[in-house]
């Protein structure tokens, strides 16, 4: 267990974090006004990227527990990763690293997300249906993605579907199909190499 002195320090930090984070929030609120609550939270989150891990984690996380619809004392943003999508929601313990870009996600806890992950707000953004019609012109939706409890996201994927609990997407791996819960994914577009709790395949490493 932590020590009551540890506890107390991880206590203040969170302050500090979220005393840091006043003005920014002040400056989206304002800015929101001009051009809109998305645009601003978009340019906050391209802001607040650019600060150093330590520090720059807990003014994240202060700045996003007020600006997304989940986001816990636990989650940790790295250095140059931006939020795209307000509605995103984050649960306890979840690490991403550095140069992500996040949409329109819902992230459980104990996820690990690598180092230049693209989690898009689904396959559906454009439109392309209309081929008289430039696709920059045509409707498009987002639709949430949700990354379940546990799952490890390799460095470099691109995630455009759901992954299940404690799945597995290898590092540049392209998600266009949803991933079941304790599956190995890997390759563009990523194919089902197997399933962690079938202990004939493992060789006893997932990496």
């Amino acid at each position: 267990m932590r020590s009551a002195h540890a506890l107390l320090e991880s206590r203040m930090l969170l302050l500090v974090g979220r005393i840091v984070a006043v003005p920014f929030l002040w400056l989206h609120h304002l800015q929101a006004r001009v051009v809109g609550s998305e645009r601003s939270f978009i340019a906050m989150s391209q802001l607040l990227s650019l600060f150093p891990d330590g520090a720059g984690t807990l003014v994240r996380r202060a700045f996003y527990q007020r600006t997304v619809e989940a986001f816990s004392d636990t989650c940790a943003i790295s250095f140059g990763s931006v939020l795209t999508k307000p509605g995103a929601r984050f649960g306890e313990h979840v690490y991403v690293g550095p140069s992500c870009s996040l949409g329109l996600v819902t992230v459980d806890r104990d996820v690990l997300i690598g180092d230049g992950v693209r989690v898009s707000s689904g396959s559906k953004q454009h439109g392309t249906a209309d081929l008289s019609v430039a696709i920059r012109e045509q409707a498009g939706s987002f639709e949430r993605v949700h990354i379940g409890a546990a799952a490890w996201i390799g460095s470099g994927a691109i995630v455009l579907a759901d992954v299940g609990a404690s799945a597995i997407v290898g590092a540049g791996a392209v998600v266009v199909a949803s991933v079941p819960a304790f599956g190995v994914v890997a390759g563009n577009p990523a194919r089902l190499v197997r399933d962690r709790r079938d202990a004939s395949a493992s060789d006893g490493s997932d990496t």
